[in-house]
């Protein structure tokens, strides 16, 4: 019994003397054992304490706010919010020291669940150490316990927001784009955008992620925002192709909406689109023409009972047809160029009711081929920088009604206008600028789907142009606002502000005022705050000669008048909060 004690005795002594042992979790536990029953006596207990304190966490501590007082001033706000404080370094040298087989035989070892895996998951930075381990280490099994308590607990919407980290983890996973989902019903289109990117990271990162993400919005895609879902689905299958290659393509049909009936031909369609989808991702045939695909296509769709057109309306497939056409890179005779043209009219005005026992209608087939044509003549017009007579637009204007002769049109003009080396040939270029920037002005009010596309293409040009042709770039800002007034607002603000970093002043200015008179009150917060940060690096001066002459001192206090109405989400920054004070007060000299 007496050796019994004595062992308790020493036991208690040699925690009481370990390093810093004043600092660990049960100390005071121990102390109340040491003296109530182990007869230990309080003087040794305090001299062991103190003797053996080395400070080494509070030495941590002092050396983190030294680094804090010595950080870089000149940091700008959200650079990097991380605390540089203990918590954060003891992550990095765990995570630097990490043995995934050696906790995972802690695991295997225990007949209980470690406490300390507790203390973990309860706690916001432990939590955050673990999904950054995850990141990392996908096949730890202590990791993998550890997530699904954590979902356990009740964290799915923190889990959620970490993204693709955990995408290795397929129940995490599929709760994370379930979420992702769910937010894209009624998401604006800068959220989509946001939503759409986080998916295609982690729907990206293996075969059964991307087939569950594919298999998932085949389904959703015939709900009633079935639209959302399908170009979801788009984006995600344009992602993998550029990472993996043809393989994607060919998975293509596998995940189509099953509506009609699944006959032979139909079959035949799928596998020749995604046959068609693979070529240009294929390293030996880069852009080449799918003559093939395209020969037997024609002969299915020309039959007394053709199949679906459904398959063939994938925007990859219109996209390949068009360019085609209108690029024309790889098509070598007029025979082949009538078949894409005839196949193109019927994909895109077949008006198919078998599905719900109705019939095929072909009627305007005709029609829309005659549209593909004048576009075609049109393009070569403007390729040659020949300007439009009246009766040249009247026409023009009538043949770009159809969709899929504006959407021909833009597809020219990006082969034209966005070479830089083209603008730098010569002067004689200028009038094919001028020559597409008609067409493109007749698209825009017509056609409210192309706007994003032309919305690119607009912005691209301007980089391409760069600031050696201030009146043409001018006139492509117009195109521009153009854009702005027919409703795709943030993909013209998001492309300008890039543009805007190199951009001259003059032309900045330009497109404020152009803006500002097409744009009224009230203004969204997001606008207002691209055009505040536009003005403060354009030198806007209410002093300018000619403002007041023209009307643009009254603009600008209608637009200073507006902003006192807005809540800006981020706040604005020190240097345009400066500036619009000084607006609003009439200093700005």
């Amino acid at each position: 019994m007496a050796d019994e004690t004595a062992l308790k005795l020493v036991k208690s002594e040699l925690f009481l003397r370990a390093p810093d042992a004043v600092l660990e979790p049960d100390v005071l536990s121990v102390l109340r054992k040491y003296v109530r029953e182990d007869g230990g006596k309080p003087k040794t207990a305090v001299e062991d304490l103190s003797d053996n304190f080395s400070g080494f966490a509070h030495m941590a501590s002092l050396v983190c706010k030294w680094l804090q007082q010595t950080e870089n001033p000149s940091k700008t706000p959200g650079s990097d919010d991380t605390p540089q404080d203990e918590a954060h370094f003891l992550k990095e040298v765990i995570k630097a020291r990490f043995d995934a087989e050696k906790l995972d035989s802690v695991l295997r070892s225990k007949e209980h669940t470690p406490a300390w895996v507790g203390g973990l998951t309860s706690d916001k930075i432990g939590r955050q150490l673990i999904y950054d381990l995850s990141g990392v280490h996908k096949n730890s099994l202590m990791l993998n316990f550890a997530v699904q308590k954590i979902l356990a607990d009740g964290h799915d919407q923190e889990v959620a927001g970490i993204g693709s980290n955990l995408a290795g983890y397929f129940g995490v996973y599929h709760r994370t784009i379930a979420t992702r989902l769910k937010k894209a019903v009624g998401a604006s289109p800068r959220e989509l955008e946001a939503l759409t990117s986080e998916l295609k990271e982690s729907s990206c990162r293996g075969e059964h992620t991307y087939v569950h993400a594919q298999q998932l919005l085949s389904r959703l895609s015939s709900s009633a925002n079935g639209s959302i879902f399908r170009r979801i689905a788009q984006d995600i299958e344009s992602h993998a192709a550029r990472a993996h290659g043809a393989a994607v393509w060919l998975l293509q049909p596998s995940f189509e909406s099953q509506t009609c009936a699944d006959d032979h031909d139909r079959q035949s369609v799928r596998c020749l689109v995604a046959e068609m989808l693979a070529l240009p991702a294929e390293k030996k045939s880069p852009g080449a023409f799918p003559a093939a695909q395209i020969a037997k296509l024609s002969q299915l769709f020309s039959s007394s009972h053709p199949p679906s057109f459904s398959p063939m309306r994938h925007p990859q497939v219109l996209s390949i047809l068009l360019k085609a056409l209108f690029l024309q890179p790889t098509i070598t005779s007029q025979r082949q160029a009538e078949a894409v043209i005839w196949l193109l009219a019927r994909v895109v005005s077949a008006k198919d009711g078998r599905p719900s026992g109705g019939s095929l209608d072909l009627s305007q087939a005709a029609e829309t081929a005659g549209s593909i044509e004048a576009a075609l003549a049109l393009c070569s017009e403007a390729a040659k920088g020949n300007i439009m007579s009246v009766a040249d637009q009247q026409t023009a204007q009538q043949v770009l009604s159809s969709p899929v002769a504006a959407g021909g049109v833009l597809t020219s003009a990006s082969a034209h206008l966005q070479s830089g080396q083209k603008w730098r040939e010569g002067s004689s270029h200028e009038g094919v600028g001028n020559a597409f920037h008609a067409l493109i002005a007749f698209i825009i009010p017509r056609h409210p789907l192309l706007l994003f596309k032309a919305a690119d293409l607009i912005v691209n040009t301007l980089k391409a142009i760069s600031n050696s042709r201030p009146g043409l770039a001018q006139r492509f800002l117009d195109l521009a606002v153009l854009v702005l007034q027919h409703g795709e607002v943030e993909r013209v603000i998001y492309r300008l502000g890039d543009w805007a970093r190199t951009a001259d002043p003059s032309l900045m200015r330009h497109f404020i005022f152009q803006a500002l008179e097409a744009c009224a009150p009230p203004y969204s917060a997001y606008f207002a705050s691209f055009l505040l940060t536009l003005m403060c690096d354009a030198g806007i001066r209410l002093n300018r000669p000619g403002m007041r002459r023209a009307g643009q001192a009254d603009l600008l206090k209608e637009f200073a008048e507006a902003c006192k109405e807005l809540d800006f989400v981020p706040p604005l920054n020190g240097r345009e909060a400066k500036f619009l004070s000084n607006l609003q007060t009439e200093k700005i000299y």
